[in-house]
């Protein structure tokens, strides 16, 4: 494949993996032709026997065998249970039951249900949550948090680390858009992702699921529940585990002897989980639900396929040495692989990563109030080597060591929701404290490569490690309250008000160490100079305290009882980061300044406007919105294009994690449901998105204009936002339905027959910096889930066939066009995955 066709046409086909055939679709995924299931959840009204398990989400309701109607979305988002249709925000919702289904078992997979939603999780450090096209640090500092929140059980995460692993267990995901922190938890400016997993029953029950699958995967689900003691005392364990032989073959390059080099597995799966709960019903009105859970994975994740050099020539014409150009006459490696399905990496090594949480919320109730306490503590650890280099050459193995840590502590008051006014205010304690220990470990290859001079002494850098340790430290106090005004019995008032104090202190540390002692002087200035590239041996640190103020402004009027219309006006803060990569600044190899050490805080001014429709006696919902978000001091790297200068007198550029000085977000999300007959639901929701900087004038300019007198910064003003050689797409859709029939019955018991397709399209996203002479990125594509099953009615027993991309659409997640000294490289979007799950309740 010709790099034209890899970065200009995402449809053109690659090479095949050698090691796994993917082109034998699974047609028996759409023998029933069925289209694709994307009701976001059947839910009821609460009852008392479900108590346990509806004060977490969503309590599952089934339409009627003889009414074609929609199942009734029950939601949490404000912390009290109410009707999806009645919530005047935008949100989204997918249950356990869907999840469990379709198999949906990482953040990213929920994208292809949920509109503006797009993860994106490629290994536990870098990942981020974005809504709307934008979200957290992309690949950024350790001591940044997400504009987005990611809560789970009511714990509040801040950092993604935290939610690595499986999705297991699950009673409901929740996505909630717009400023968020009034009603619990740290403030955001952008949304939150809500998931709920099911808490321990009273009543005795187990499940046990087993999923097979192409590239050798296997997947086990299992949970038990039940009194423990008596009716006081009701546990759940739950666990999972999942592996497969991954999606890239790495050949074993034999350029260097290793004991460990052998063909390798990329893009695989090796992971687990268990979490145990404890239910103590202390009195009628005093619970207390206790969790314990632990995840590790152990995997070769992060990966990028190398493809033919897409810069070969600056802005101005003149030649620009290539990655392969550099190797060729250093190393004499003259016929790299450009084919991103197999992997060109020199002995890489997985990312080990664990965490372990603990967590305990006690819910008193108070004659008509509500008294709420969650006190959580979680650990999250990362141990990643990335590869060595490339074709074997064994240049520098990097990664960041990461051991964050989090105790926070929330109190809530709500009051009942019978009367004129109904609140709820609480405060909220954190402390976070992180360590990033961003590790350079050098080959014998190093010195060559780095000198660009193929006869200096390898011992120059082999076996040196370079160190750059990181830490952030937060403590945070926020005392928060909302509250509705009923003004009619159509008309309602809900105003929010938050305010943040923070005291965040952190910095870095670069020192050296390994590696051959008593270098010639020529060498050691060698090795120096080239220590001192990276940032050379100091210590910086900084702190900080500041208070933000969030609010929200939601009136909302019901027309009648099937149409809302509403409106919001919200302001969100997000603090400021911790640059956990802050370094010096020199100039003739002498400190002349360092990057800062902590951004502004990121603050949010958004306004909605809604309207939520139930029509033709609830077979068909149609939920509208708008929205237009401006965002001040937005998170990202910029240029300081003023403070430094060269010896000669001429600008010294120095690029960090600052403040972009504005952001506007704008669009239009539709979600619709449709139950045209008994048992079968249609579904249709899309976005129209805009994601652009309004005031970015100082943004490092692209490797094009490295050439001599070339400007090194441009203005980005007006400009879509793009992040690390990702974008956002100006449009997606998700369409398909879901459809059972009985079948008759098994053993005396009811079966029936289900399947679903889900259809989810992109369009046209650019990944480069517009000013990039190449446009890289990714034509419109669309992907299909489908599955198919036979189950007893009441889910006891339950065989499914499912398959994931199951007509193989090929595209692209990243793209970068590559330097001197890396290759260009895509990330690669999930293959053609498909299994059997079998799955038996008792």
């Amino acid at each position: 494949m010709t790099s034209t066709s890899v970065f200009r046409d995402a449809q053109s086909a690659p090479a095949s993996n050698p090691s796994v055939s993917r082109r034998a679709v699974p047609l028996l995924l759409l023998g029933s032709g069925l289209l694709g299931a994307a009701l976001p959840v059947q839910a009821a009204d609460p009852s008392a026997d479900k108590a346990a398990s509806e004060a977490a989400g969503l309590a599952p309701e089934s339409s009627s065998d003889n009414a074609a109607q929609l199942g009734r979305v029950v939601v949490r988002t404000r912390k009290r249970e109410e009707l999806l249709q009645d919530v005047p925000l935008s949100v989204s919702a997918i249950d356990g039951d869907t999840q469990e289904l379709q198999h949906l078992d990482k953040l990213q997979e929920f994208s292809l249900k949920i509109p503006n939603f797009q993860p994106n999780t490629s290994n536990p450090r870098t990942s981020s949550l974005s809504i709307r096209g934008a979200g957290g640090v992309l690949g950024g500092s350790d001591g940044s948090e997400s504009g987005v929140g990611l809560i789970i059980d009511n714990v509040f995460f801040t950092h993604v680390g935290f939610a690595w692993g499986g999705l297991f267990d699950v009673q409901a995901v929740e996505v909630a858009r717009g400023p968020q922190g009034t009603l619990l938890g740290k403030n955001t400016t952008i949304g939150a992702v809500q998931i709920t997993t099911n808490q321990p029953s009273f009543k005795p029950e187990n499940s046990v699921e087993i999923a097979p699958g192409n590239f050798n995967s296997l997947e086990v689900k299992a949970h038990s529940t039940g009194a423990l003691i008596g009716d006081s005392v009701a546990y759940r364990v739950s666990y999972f585990s999942a592996k497969d032989d991954g999606r890239v073959h790495n050949p074993a390059y034999p350029r260097i002897p290793d004991d460990r080099r052998g063909d390798l597995g990329l893009l695989n799966t090796d992971r687990w989980g268990a979490r145990g709960q404890l239910l103590f019903k202390l009195s009628d009105n005093l619970k207390s639900r206790l969790i314990v859970e632990h995840t590790e994975s152990n995997e070769y994740n992060n990966y990028g396929g190398t493809v033919a050099p897409v810069l070969t020539h600056y802005a101005d014409g003149s030649a620009y040495t290539t990655y392969d150009q550099k190797i060729n006459s250093l190393f004499g490696i003259s016929d790299p692989n450009h084919n991103p399905y197999v992997g060109s990496y020199t002995n890489p090594s997985t990312l080990t990563a664990t965490v372990n949480g603990l967590s305990n919320e006690l819910n008193w109730a108070v004659g008509d109030y509500t008294l709420t306490s969650v006190t959580a503590w979680r650990r999250f650890q990362l141990w990643p080597r990335n590869t060595q280099g490339y074709y074997g050459l064994y240049v520098v193995s990097t990664g960041y060591d990461v051991y964050a840590r989090l105790l926070s502590q929330e109190f809530r008051l709500a009051s009942s929701l019978n009367g004129v006014l109904d609140y709820q205010v609480g405060v909220y304690g954190l402390i976070d404290n992180r360590d990033s220990n961003f590790r350079y470990i050098y080959g014998r290859d190093a010195a060559a490569f780095q000198n660009n001079n193929a006869s200096v002494n390898p011992d120059i850098l082999d076996g040196v490690e370079y160190d750059h340790f990181g830490t952030a430290r937060n403590n945070s106090l926020a005392p928060f309250g909302q509250a509705t005004w009923h003004v009619t019995s159509a008309l309602d008032l809900t105003a929010g008000l938050r305010y943040t104090h923070e005291k965040r202190k952190g910095g870095d540390r670069g020192y050296s160490f390994g590696g051959a002692q008593n270098l010639s002087t020529s060498d050691q200035a060698l090795r120096d100079k080239t220590l001192l590239s990276t940032g050379g041996t100091f210590d910086i640190s900084g702190q900080e305290r500041n208070g933000t103020w969030s609010w929200l402004i939601n009136p909302s009027y019901k027309l009648n009882e099937q149409v809302l219309v509403y409106g919001s006006v919200a302001r969100g803060a997000k603090s400021g980061a911790v640059n956990t990569d802050t370094r010096p600044v020199y100039v003739a190899g002498v400190v002349q300044g360092s990057y800062p050490v902590i951004t502004k805080p990121e603050v949010a001014q958004d306004y909605e406007v809604g309207i939520k429709n139930t029509l033709f006696d609830r077979r068909l919902s149609i939920n509208l919105g708008l929205y237009w978000e401006n965002i001040h001091d937005y998170q990202g790297t910029i240029t300081d294009n003023t403070t430094y200068k060269n010896p000669d007198g001429t600008q010294l550029f120095v690029s960090y994690l600052g403040n972009v000085p504005q952001v506007r977000l704008r669009g239009i999300e539709l979600e619709t449901v449709w139950a045209p007959l008994p048992r079968l639901n249609l579904f249709f929701n899309g976005a129209i998105t805009e994601a652009q900087y309004q005031k970015f004038d100082n943004a490092a300019a692209p490797a094009d204009y490295g050439y001599s007198g070339g400007p090194k910064t441009l203005s980005l003003s007006g400009k879509q936002i793009a992040v690390n050689n990702t974008g956002i797409s100006p449009w997606n859709v998700n369409l398909g339905a879901d459809y059972s029939h009985a079948a008759g019955s098994f053993q005396n018991k009811p079966i029936e027959w289900f399947g679903y397709v889900n259809e989810s399209g992109r369009g046209r996203t650019r990944y480069s910096n517009p000013y990039e002479q190449t446009w890289l990125g990714q034509q419109t594509y669309y992907v299909t889930n489908a599955g198919i099953g036979l189950r007893r009615s009441d889910d006891t027993l339950a065989i499914t066939l499912y398959g994931k991309n199951v007509f193989d659409q090929e595209f692209f997640v990243s793209k970068s066009a590559g330097t001197t000294n890396a290759p260009a490289t895509v990330g690669l979007g999930d293959p053609r995955t498909y299994g059997v799950s079998f799955r038996l309740s008792f």
